[in-house]
């Protein structure tokens, strides 16, 4: 199950800040197929990543995969948020017209402020709470 993993529960940001602004969920993992994830209803894709460096195996496969996802969605392509490895950003082939943002972190506090970012919703979340929660 996507869903059952440390970073992404069923109240994740990442699954609830979209959906508030009409996004429908679709939940893709490496065992897909690009053909059994794509649908035909042409609606505006925002596409997250939650990609991870593991210096033990690659994420190569993770990255191409990424990129058959963006290459197949073409025009329904909206917007893409990458989380994890900062290595991944520099190896996808994106639209220039579709705004990208990366963020290192997965948790919760970091989904929120990159989708607000990225979806340019009102902050609900103190940046100053986040800055002050780093500095210990």
């Amino acid at each position: 199950d996507v869903i059952a993993c440390r970073h992404l529960p069923r109240t994740a940001p990442a699954l609830t800040l979209p959906a508030s602004q009409g996004y429908a969920l679709q939940l893709v993992d490496s065992r897909w197929s690009v053909q059994q994830a794509l649908t035909s209803d042409n609606l505006p894709t925002l596409l997250q990543l939650f990609i991870r460096g593991n210096p033990f195996r690659s994420s190569a496969s993770q990255v191409e995969l990424a990129q058959q996802y963006i290459e197949a969605l073409g025009e329904q392509l909206h917007a893409v948020a990458i989380y994890g490895s900062p290595y991944v950003l520099p190896t996808l082939k994106l639209p220039a017209d579709v705004p990208v943002i990366f963020c290192y972190g997965q948790m919760p506090v970091a989904q929120t402020v990159t989708l607000e970012a990225l979806m340019g919703l009102q902050a609900q979340t103190s940046l100053t709470a986040v800055d002050s929660s780093f500095t210990d």
